[in-house]
């Protein structure tokens, strides 16, 4: 990444050291745009967005605001890449970093093997976070050799979600403790309103194990293909849950079985209704299952704490909204939906562009905004 000199707003003059020039802008506001299908058309025009104001337009032609920020982790530097809307250009005249608006933060981690970079071009949050005002931070996994170079089948980055794998790291590293110190971090210096949580792939299984470890911390939690691996617990609150998973993922199949990981290990997967049952029983009840929507292209799922006897065949407003949501894309593989398909049809299977995973997931996230 380039190092440039902007002159940034006063109240950023605290970030200034860690000023990047941000990753070349991936997603444009035409590729955010479904393609027609009705069942994605009709989840995404729900989300309501934001974008496409006046004030927005004319932030158009300020600099990205990307900050490297060089968080030192048990004597190994992790960074984390912080992602600040573009509409912050507009408080030139603030001197305190703590005195603009609170704006929501959205959490970001990336899949094993990933990067803070990576998660960014690949999923286009930050262009989305532009458009819609809030933050983005993508915390950096832990790397099994730290003095050699990333590379992603023989140093890959990844999180201990609890999963116990054949080269038994996971178990030697606290990334709860290392992700807390990032959302202390964030709390000290910005002004926040509210913590969401998403992760995909090895990022999505830690992202289940955040929340039941920091539960009053996270205002809802989006986990996409990935597996929930700690079991026999429960934790409350309940966080409020989006799922989201295609039906052609190699590294999570719908019914479960064998699968061979991109680092050569045979492991045994549970199937995904399974895995939803154990978290809603985490969750203390949400076991109810409803199917909400069903299409040629996807099917939505509700979890309930009531009994199957309370929940009608049509949902009503008298019945409250599933807390625990879970959402098939038909035809996907093992990709961040509505993303650059990184990973490629070899490695991750058919690469879905109908369904925009930040847009679906935002939906989810401001219902919990002032909750």
């Amino acid at each position: 990444m380039t190092i440039v000199k902007v002159q940034l707003p006063s109240f950023l003059s605290f970030f200034a050291p860690y000023y990047i020039h941000s990753l070349t802008p991936i997603v444009t506001q035409s590729r955010l745009k479904t393609s027609g299908r009705n069942s994605a058309n009709t989840l995404q025009d729900n989300a309501g967005r934001d974008s496409g104001t006046e004030e927005q337009s004319s932030m158009e032609n300020f600099p990205p605001l990307d900050f490297m920020i060089p968080h030192q982790f048990e004597g190994v530097v992790r960074p984390f890449l912080l992602h600040l809307p573009i509409s912050f250009w507009k408080y030139q005249d603030l001197q305190d970093h703590k005195s603009i608006p609170k704006v929501p933060v959205w959490m970001f981690l990336h899949g094993m093997g990933g990067t803070p970079e990576w998660a960014a071009a690949e999923t286009g949050l930050s262009q989305f976070a532009d458009q819609n005002d809030f933050i983005v931070v993508y915390p950096s996994g832990n790397i099994p050799f730290p003095h050699r170079p990333i590379k992603f089948l023989t140093n890959p980055p990844f999180w201990n979600d609890g999963a116990v794998r054949e080269d038994g790291l996971t178990n030697q590293i606290d990334d709860v403790s290392y992700l807390k110190e990032v959302l202390d971090w964030l709390e000290r210096y910005l002004s926040v309103s509210r913590f969401f949580l998403a992760g995909f792939s090895n990022g999505a299984g830690m992202s289940f194990r955040l929340v039941t470890e920091l539960t009053n911390r996270f205002a809802a939690v989006a986990p996409v293909s990935g597996y929930y691996w700690l079991r026999s617990l429960t934790f409350a609150p309940p966080v409020p849950t989006f799922y989201l998973v295609g039906d052609r993922d190699p590294l999570v199949p719908l019914s479960g079985g064998k699968v061979r990981t991109f680092w050569g290990q045979r492991e045994e997967r549970i199937p995904v209704e399974q895995m939803w049952f154990e978290w809603g029983t985490a969750m203390s009840g949400y076991t109810t299952r409803k199917l909400l929507q069903e299409e040629s292209d996807c099917h939505r799922y509700g979890f309930f704490k009531q009994s199957s006897q309370e929940i009608t065949q049509e949902i009503t407003q008298e019945i409250a909204e599933p807390l625990f949501e879970a959402l098939i894309i038909h035809e996907m593989g093992h990709h961040w939906p509505g993303g650059q398909g990184g990973l490629g049809e070899k490695l991750g299977g058919p690469i879905q562009q109908r369904f925009q995973a930040n847009e679906l997931i935002w939906n989810f996230f401001k219902k919990h905004l002032e909750s």
